[in-house]
């Protein structure tokens, strides 16, 4: 039976599936049947050579990808296999299920979530009396991890002025050893620690498993390697599926060295590529080539295809975002009732914030769609807050919103004032009224948190009328140091939070565009809109668009694919632009969201997109010019109603003085702030005020001569 399936496979896959001389490295180029290989490769050991299904370790990344690979292998071989596939993270939980004790930990322990770690440091902060703005729980909870992971050494921190943070870590790990328990981190760490410091649980492992087979290489991180090594190198038993191309995770750890030097460190290694691609176009396949060879930091392969060529890339170019996402709803509108499912439409985008307009204009053209890898815009925790701080401006009856808003951010309100504040309310009077005479029966700093509340709402309530929509975002984002608190909450994701916030502002701007509607009116109508359109039954109805992120989109395909966005500063990220690593690094990123095409791929951009009231202008990605021209077709607008209306002819946020080169992204350095990117500009020549947005220190003004220009 195994030896009809082999011989269905190409002469590449084939090769791939019954080498076993030596370690071997299969290059997987994207659509070339990656998966299909590895259990096929399994099932032959299995069928072909008779090896025990339980002394198969292969490793992925995540349950998914284990709970598929272990299903597809045992319906090859019906239901006879039990092979060990695992995650990396469950592959430790085992080992130290086995050997805790050895590492001095008990049997049964506990592992704790992100939620729980977060709870300790909290706890630890506390009692050695720290200060917890500086000392976020969060951030040292990232910084725990860094260490762990041997990405950073602990005293590096010490020179960022975290002088307790030896002291917090100690701790930390002491206090995980008085619960019995691990972190997330720890499970690899002390996996690892088994394998390569305990010989005799070594040599277990080693003589037990007859093969290893590692998915998604170039994702491993260093200790992950090491684990690999350690199962391995003696005996060459390993065989590793990965494509350098697609390494799209450095900044979470992945190290893309482990697949380039893998011949290296694995003596007599064997490549296969596999590089016949039978996902995409003949055109599409022939971009993506065109586009990753521009990389230097890669081993090399050419995918070819035995698909039709199909029809050319198209390319949009929008007078704005707004014109973009129309265009992007609109075209989807059409193919749909062309019969295209709309499970086959997929849209991507750089950044989280880049799905709200797109959401908006779905909505308006009465498109079902679903949100991967991330919350519906209106649903995100940020924009959930600051419209709560809104409906309490507006709204002088709505308790949900007060208690949403009372300690968000913190401002010493706890229980005790909320269930003070809840008892007013109780009796009837108005949240304002509940909230001053609250005033009269708290603490001193209770007060303060009080006295802070009252006065958003009141001046927010003044401001209501003449302030502009992004304004009064501006308002309450500033007065209640909303920003400031996601950096210390949410460190790892605050700058995202900040975009999706700004796009709240864009938001309103828009809605009062296309209304006309302006002060409460404009907001109680656009309340409305966006509380229906959130209730919107969308259950009995499976077809849906999709939209994600890049990142979220690896591993998946889809006939149509639209990537929006294709602008310098936006993709690749601004935050990019200073490292030809990380140039690269979003160049796979690209390559990734065009290799998810099977048939048709449109690609669009946009000269201008609004920040916060104005509109900033923009260059066209540098990743459009690399796919060869002849592959293109630029497809036009119907833009007259949309210049009547205005909607087009918003003036750029910032002229380009002496030193700042037109149509580029504007981003200068500091010796201080960092990178930024410039919103305004006032004056000419060296002398001119440049206001720029820094993601450590946020917006500030600098006179020309004191910063560099880097585009």
């Amino acid at each position: 039976m195994i030896n009809k399936l082999v011989e269905g496979l190409n002469s590449q896959q084939k090769e791939a599936v019954t080498y076993f001389d030596s370690p071997l490295l299969i290059l997987a180029g994207a659509g070339s049947g990656k998966t299909r290989v590895i259990t096929y490769k399994i099932a032959y050991m299995i069928e072909k050579f008779g090896y025990e299904p339980e002394r198969i370790l292969a490793v992925t990344f995540t349950n998914k990808a284990a709970r598929e690979m272990r299903e597809r292998v045992e319906q090859l071989l019906n239901g006879k296999a039990e092979v060990f596939v695992s995650t990396f993270h469950a592959f430790c939980v085992k080992l130290l299920k086995s050997h805790s004790v050895r590492v001095g930990f008990k049997p049964n322990f506990l592992i704790l979530d992100t939620d729980d770690k977060k709870s300790l440091l909290k706890t630890i902060l506390k009692e050695i009396n720290v200060d917890t703005e500086f000392y976020n729980p969060f951030l040292i909870g990232s910084m725990i991890s860094n260490v762990k992971n041997g990405t950073v050494s602990p005293e590096s921190f010490e020179y960022k002025g975290y002088d307790r943070f030896l002291d917090i870590f100690e701790i930390y790990d002491k206090k995980l050893k008085e619960m019995n328990a691990f972190d997330f981190d720890d499970l690899l760490l002390y996996g690892k620690k088994l394998l390569t410091e305990h010989e005799d649980i070594h040599r277990r492992y080693v003589d037990y498993f007859k093969y290893v087979l590692i998915d998604e290489y170039q994702d491993t991180n260093g200790i992950q390697y090491e684990i690999i090594k350690a199962l391995t190198i003696e005996k060459g038993n390993v065989c590793v599926v990965g494509d350098e191309d697609q390494c799209i995770y450095t900044w979470r750890g992945a190290n893309i060295s482990n697949i380039l030097n893998f011949e290296k460190d694995f003596s007599e290694a064997k490549v296969v590529k596999l590089e016949k691609n039978y996902r995409c176009s003949g055109v599409i396949l022939t971009a993506a080539n065109a586009v990753i060879g521009n990389n230097t930091i890669r081993k090399g392969k050419k995918l070819f295809t035995d698909n039709e060529d199909g029809e050319s890339i198209r390319l949009f170019e929008a007078v704005n975002d707004q014109e973009e996402a129309l265009f992007v709803g609109k075209t989807i509108k059409k193919l749909i009732d062309t019969d295209v499912k709309p499970s086959e439409i997929a849209v991507f985008y750089r950044t989280n914030s880049q799905s709200r307009i797109i959401e908006d204009t779905l909505r308006r053209q009465g498109v079902n769609y679903q949100i991967i890898g991330g919350l519906r815009f209106y649903e995100r925790k940020e924009i959930k807050d600051i419209i709560a701080y809104l409906r309490v401006i507006l709204f002088d009856e709505d308790k949900l919103s007060v208690f949403r808003v009372l300690n968000t951010p913190k401002r010493g309100l706890g229980t005790a004032a909320e269930e003070r504040v809840k008892k007013y309310l109780d009796e009837g009077v108005s949240n304002l009224e509940a909230l001053k005479k609250s005033l009269e029966e708290s603490s001193v700093r209770q007060r303060e948190g009080l006295r802070e509340l009252i006065h958003i709402i009141e001046e927010g309530r003044e401001k209501l009328s003449h302030l502009k929509p992004y304004q009064l975002v501006k308002f309450i984002t500033s007065v209640t140091r909303y920003e400031d608190y996601l950096r210390k909450e949410y460190r790892e994701d605050w700058e995202a939070r900040v975009d999706n916030i700004t796009e709240l502002g864009n938001t309103f701007e828009e809605f009062s565009d296309r209304t006309g509607l302006k002060g409460e009116e404009l907001y109680l109508e656009f309340l409305n809109t966006v509380t229906l359109s959130s209730d919107q039954d969308e259950i009995e109805d499976d077809e849906k668009v999709t939209l994600m992120t890049i990142h979220a989109s690896k591993g998946l395909e889809f006939p149509v694919v639209f990537i929006s966005g294709l602008e310098e500063g936006l993709f690749p990220h601004s935050r990019s632009l200073d490292s030809s690593e990380q140039i690269e690094e979003e160049r796979r990123l690209f390559y990734v969201a065009i290799t998810r095409a099977k048939k048709i791929l449109i690609l669009s951009y946009a000269k201008s997109r609004r920040f916060f009231g104005s509109y900033r202008p923009s260059e066209k990605s540098r990743f459009t010019e690399e796919i060869p021209v002849h592959l293109l077709k630029k497809v036009g607008r119907k833009q007259r109603a949309m210049e009547k209306s205005g909607a087009l002819n918003a003036k750029p946020a910032f002229s380009s003085p002496s030193g700042l080169k037109k149509k580029k992204p504007k981003i200068v350095f500091h010796k201080k702030f960092g990178k930024g990117i410039v919103k305004r500009v006032e004056g000419t020549g060296e002398m001119a005020k440049i206001t720029a947005y820094f993601a450590d220190f946020g917006e500030k003004t600098v006179v020309m001569k004191f910063l560099k220009v880097l585009a």
